[in-house]
């Protein structure tokens, strides 16, 4: 939407935030995502699996 309104004013097609966006939120989520705790492993059982 930015761009759009960018674009209007320039007089020509600014992709400057769709590029922003593109490289700036996977650096971002990846941030995010760092920081929560690593789920718990699954429970193994020391039975064998009965056929």
């Amino acid at each position: 939407m930015t761009d759009l309104a960018l674009s209007l004013v320039c007089g020509f097609p600014a992709p400057l935030f769709s590029l922003l966006a593109t490289i700036g939120y996977p650096i971002w989520r990846f941030r995010q995502l760092r920081h929560l705790p690593a789920a718990p492993a699954p429970r193994r059982t020391s039975e064998p699996i009965q056929v």
